[in-house]
């Protein structure tokens, strides 16, 4: 009747064709304030993922590095207790240098033992410090990303509600029209290492001497028999008596062997006493060069796991400083999301609002299809502006609570940085120290061994043995004894001729 003759009159201007205009750029709104959503919570879900698979890690990293440093205070805790058991029993022992070396020793190893657990402590506390921190974060960053999964969801249900209602406004819109109607909103909806003479008397104590030389292959016993024979055919020129001088020689040598043997024996007592000092301390030295050397590799391999410990936690800031900037990004790009979602939230339901009183008046009351569905619009743009902006809030605290904790967890790791920068200097020191200790003690070992070697060349590199020696002297002592025993007898038996008258016969030698 009249108000159909005037509608399709005034169709391209009338309410329900605005009202279909209207509802189809608020659905490609939507929809596209929703693709901005969705993208901005695809990278966001991606920063979730890294962050808790790195975080997780650390964890993992930190829980075993917990353990060994627990295994470390623990096992220098025993070390601690059996060598100071060693240390009270080498104080008790006899102060001989060996014992001194053995309890000094001890007592250095102990220090050592005392530094490693005090280091190991102070490391298991900064350790456990970083262990609670990054649990922390692990739950914050968790419960951040599950909160604001479920927002989303929320959001992402009500857009679709909201979809829903539109489309079904359309719908109604379009039968109201006509198919003229159905064709705009078709169309609107497009696009997107000596010889002497013989005589059987004269030669009895040379020959004697001369057998014990052979026997003995000693140059000086056969020198002392060509002596004995010279002093002997003297005498038969000067006639002078050269028992004296024959006894004398043979007294001589014998001292002389003697005082050899004595000799001997003193220095058999230094090289037996300079040997074993010298073992001893080659033992020692060497004993301390392998725990200097220990010391060095160990205080080498802390210097390496320092310097790697500082470029791991420097690496650590940097994707500290990089996830930040992420996160910033992120947020930034879902607060212009949500902002622009709000807007269009707002707008469509301001102009839905005034398309139902549209819609009501050019229909006289009528169109009670068309405002109903469009009524169910407002609610479902109601229902997705309250859950954006539930998403926003929950996005806003969540954001500053990780801002707040990764300042935290920054300042822990610039702090373990900058402590292990010290220790870094201390332990450059402490290798010094020890690469020097090591060089001296190498040095100090280097001139035992060389005097160990003389004393090897004057005490052990001998043709012959010490006992040998010992034995080849007492054979040649005894024999020479013989010799002037063999001497007195003969000159007795002479001076006992001569006093009877017999003075030809003279003693002419041994």
């Amino acid at each position: 009747a009249p108000g159909a003759v005037g509608f399709s009159a005034t169709l391209d201007d009338s309410p329900l064709n605005k009202a279909l205009q209207l509802v189809n750029a608020l659905a490609a709104k939507i929809n596209d304030n929703g693709q901005a959503a969705d993208k901005t919570r695809s990278e966001f879900d991606g920063w979730c993922a890294v962050i808790s698979k790195s975080v997780q890690a650390d964890l993992r990293a930190a829980s075993s590095k917990k353990q060994q440093l627990e295994a470390v205070i623990g096992k220098a805790a025993s070390e601690e207790q059996d060598i100071s058991a060693d240390i009270e029993a080498s104080a008790s022992a006899g102060n001989t240098p060996g014992s001194e070396r053995a309890h000094n020793t001890d007592v250095g190893e102990r220090a050592e033992i005392l530094e490693k657990a005090a280091r190991a402590k102070g490391e298991l506390e900064s350790t456990t410090r970083d262990l609670s921190n990054a649990q922390n974060f692990l739950d914050a960053s968790q419960g951040f990303c599950r909160a604001a999964s479920e927002d989303h969801e929320a959001t992402v249900r009500s857009r679709s509600a909201t979809l829903n209602a539109i489309a079904g406004a359309k719908d109604a819109i379009s039968s109201m029209a006509g198919g003229q109607f159905l064709m705009m909103s078709k169309r609107a909806s497009q696009g997107s290492h000596a010889e002497s003479r013989w005589d059987p008397r004269n030669h009895k104590v040379s020959d004697l001497v001369s057998r014990l030389a052979f026997k003995q292959q000693s140059s000086m016993l056969s020198q002392l028999a060509s002596s004995m024979e010279a002093v002997v055919r003297l005498g038969d020129l000067t006639g002078q008596d050269e028992f004296a001088k024959i006894k004398g020689m043979l007294v001589d040598m014998i001292m002389r062997l003697e005082s050899d043997s004595n000799s001997e024996i003193s220095e058999k007592a230094f090289c037996d006493e300079q040997l074993a000092q010298s073992r001893e301390n080659e033992n020692g030295l060497e004993s301390d060069a392998t725990e200097r050397s220990a010391k060095v590799d160990e205080t080498s391999a802390h210097a390496a796991k320092l310097a790697e410990e500082v470029v791991d936690a420097q690496k650590e800031l940097a994707a500290l400083a990089k996830s930040q900037a992420q996160l910033l990004a992120i947020r930034q790009q879902g607060k212009d999301a949500n902002t622009a979602t709000k807007k269009t939230c707002e707008s469509g339901l301001q102009s839905v609002q005034n398309a139902i009183v549209a819609v009501r008046d050019y229909t006289n009351g009528g169109g009670q299809s068309v405002r109903t569905l469009l009524e169910a619009v407002v609610g479902t743009l109601a229902t997705q502006l309250t859950s954006v902006n539930m998403e926003e809030d929950g996005l806003a605290s969540g954001f500053d609570k990780m801002v707040q904790i990764s300042a935290m967890t920054k300042a822990l790791k610039e702090k373990d940085v900058e402590h292990n920068t010290r220790e870094q200097t201390s332990t450059a020191r402490e290798l010094s120290e020890a690469s020097n200790d090591h060089g001296a003690t190498n040095e100090e070992l280097g001139a035992v061994k060389d005097y160990q070697a003389k004393l090897q060349q004057r005490c052990v590199a001998k043709p012959e043995s010490y006992s040998e020696r010992k034995q080849r002297r007492e054979e040649e002592i005894v024999g020479l004894k013989e010799a002037l025993d063999m001497l007195q007898r003969d000159y007795g038996l002479v001076q006992t001729r001569r006093r009877g008258g017999q003075r030809s016969l003279r003693v002419r030698s041994m």
